[in-house]
């Protein structure tokens, strides 16, 4: 072999070592974890403009709450079931319900409890991906008053506590 051939040959080897291997391995699915357990779900989570959106039903219901979507306005309501377990709160958001629209960022938040009610809006819009209802998940944590977390070397929401890398 030439020089020339040699030394191209090295340069494209070292410039093959220099690409990352996650670009050959496959996505790593997002994990859900929820006061101490692993949540299982059919649908992913996903990350769409660096927000965390998941399927609210499987959330929603491990963490003690009700889901209805009315598919004739595309709404979705939320709200406590009362029989949560185990679920640390910061104060009495827990009893938080929400009412949102697909593809809609305009939520309300309703808490029944002390009579109140606000309109917040989401930087990411509810949406429907695979016939699941996603939406950014810090937002509903923070606004049922639970501590949620983002381990990124894991790919993990972390919502509660106790949660060890």
């Amino acid at each position: 072999m030439s020089k020339t051939i040699k030394r191209l040959s090295l340069v494209l080897m070292l410039l093959i070592s220099l690409i990352p291997n996650s670009i050959y391995a496959e996505e790593q699915p997002i994990k859900i974890w929820i006061n101490g357990n692993y949540v299982n779900s059919d649908v992913s989570p996903i990350i769409e403009n660096n927000r965390t959106l998941v399927p609210i039903r499987v959330v929603s219901e491990n963490l003690g709450y009700n889901v209805i979507y009315y598919p004739e306005n595309k709404s979705i309501h939320i709200a406590y079931l009362e029989i949560v377990n185990d679920v640390e709160t910061k104060d009495d958001s827990i009893f938080n319900t929400f009412h949102m629209t697909i593809d809609n960022p305009i939520i309300n938040v309703d808490n029944p409890k002390n009579a109140t009610s606000s309109t917040k809006i989401l930087d990411v819009a509810p949406k429907i991906i695979n016939n699941r209802t996603f939406v950014p998940i810090r937002f509903l944590a923070e606004e049922m008053g639970l501590n949620i977390d983002w381990d990124s070397e894991n790919l993990t929401v972390v919502i509660g506590s106790g949660y060890n890398k």
